[in-house]
């Protein structure tokens, strides 16, 4: 079972974040701007092919917090033995262990002169979530960075021990885009590279990745990723395939639901019971831009190569099997009070579609809606603060399907606004709702 999601690190490419990142408000003292330090990839064991994203996710933070907390000089690199024998820097060697459902995670920094090491963190028993979350990562850096005699300030550290979402996310993404291109996956890697650079637009190498990739698609050219002994309608069967399929699998809408259920009509006195109902939206999430852009990319190179019709792709992209008709997915959800009982259960369904018109996608979902529970008695299963949670997607439980990638899901006492729908996906919906 995979404990991350689906899908890096660009092969003999070190990924550089901004050197301007860092805020002096978030170290003491010099923050170690006299110590260079190269990041190596972590090594994994017995971590899943699938899970290997994390590795460079892991490499990411360090990176990125190196730089935003402290005033040390960071790089990173593959392998330690890309590392040249006259290297003086400091080096960051970890390794990520998976035994049985939680992880290890063994870091070392060595000073490659006198081989002395110069400081060591090691923590068992860490949970997946707690990884993706950033949080494992953060608590290993601080601890690092104090035995480098480092001093972060009280704004650093709660910084550190409440990262963003924003960011984590953009490192999340950056990592798989870069497994998948070394995977040859161009769909998938032009679709985390976008996300990554929305998240944070300061990672100018994920949205500078993006547009190269894009303009090569756009002209025609498959690029070096997927080029080996196929065919120029193999490569493109593979690319046009790969659209279909990585959309499918990884719907780019997100979830979001109000944790803090209301109650809906009166109280039954008589019974002594109450209904309880919650809010939801279901709208498009931020990769559907990229499949906007993915889409139009694919469908300029393929008809610039000018064998669409003569390959029997004359229909491809546009007629995407992921265009027209609704697809549905099923929620499961459950309501539990103060002392974490379970008090009821419901399962409700939310809808998208994908609209190709004149060459443009557009979405259509369920937008907001509200789900309700069956009714609880007030004396014994009614308590001061009831919170809602999301048990499942599609009978993938939450937590796997967010980190499959499947489709996003957040809690939020505000819920995003409805969307302005084009009027074609509203003239067409009794159409294609089948």
């Amino acid at each position: 079972m995979k404990m991350f999601s689906i899908t890096l690190f660009f092969l003999g490419f070190a990924f550089i974040f901004p050197h301007t990142a860092f805020s002096q408000d978030f170290f003491m003292d010099d923050g170690g701007s006299a110590v260079r330090i190269i990041v190596i990839r972590p090594a994994g064991e017995s971590v899943a092919q699938d899970d290997e994203f994390v590795l460079d996710y892991i490499q990411n933070l360090f990176i990125a917090n190196f730089k935003k907390y402290t005033a040390i000089n960071a790089s990173a690199e593959i392998s330690a033995e890309n590392i040249a024998e006259t290297e003086t820097a400091f080096l960051l060697i970890g390794k990520l262990s998976r035994t049985g459902n939680t992880y290890v995670l063994d870091i070392a920094v060595t000073d490659p002169v006198s081989g002395l090491r110069k400081a060591s963190y090691l923590k068992s028993n860490i949970q997946a979530a707690d990884i993706l979350s950033a949080q494992a990562i953060n608590e290993a850096f601080m601890d690092i960075v104090s035995k480098l005699n480092v001093k972060l300030s009280e704004e650093g550290i709660a910084a550190l021990q409440n990262p963003t979402g924003e960011e984590v996310q953009a490192a999340i993404n950056l990592a798989r885009g870069s497994i998948a291109e070394k995977n040859g996956n161009p769909i998938e890697m032009l679709t985390y590279f976008y996300n990554a650079s929305q998240y944070d637009p300061k990672l100018l190498e994920a949205g500078n990745r993006f547009e190269d990739m894009s303009r090569m698609l756009s002209a025609g050219d498959v690029g070096a990723s997927v080029k080996g002994d196929f065919e120029d309608r193999n490569k493109w069967k593979t690319i046009l395939d790969e659209f279909d399929n990585f959309y499918h699998a990884h719907p780019p809408f997100i979830l979001t639901f109000n944790p803090h259920p209301m109650q809906k009509g009166q109280t039954d006195y008589d019974q002594q019971l109450a209904t309880l109902e919650f809010e939801v939206s279901f709208q498009e999430d931020v990769s559907f831009e990229a499949m906007r852009k993915v889409f139009a990319s694919v469908a300029s190179g393929l008809e610039s190569t000018g064998n669409q019709e003569t390959w029997g792709f004359a229909a491809r992209p546009y007629r995407s099997p992921l265009f027209g008709n609704f697809r549905y997915y099923t929620i499961r959800a459950e309501m539990v009070n103060d002392r974490d009982e379970v008090v009821a259960a419901t399962a409700f369904q939310v809808r998208s579609r994908v609209i190709n018109w004149r060459n443009t996608l557009f979405a259509d979902t369920t937008q907001k809606s509200r789900a309700s529970f069956k009714p609880i008695h007030i004396e014994n299963e009614l308590t001061g603060n009831m919170l809602v949670r999301i048990v499942s997607i599609d009978d993938i439980e939450t937590e796997q399907a967010m980190q499959n990638g499947y489709i996003r899901i957040i809690p939020a006492e505000i819920l995003p606004q409805n969307k302005m729908r084009n009027p074609v996906t509203i003239l067409t919906r009794n159409i294609f709702d089948k």
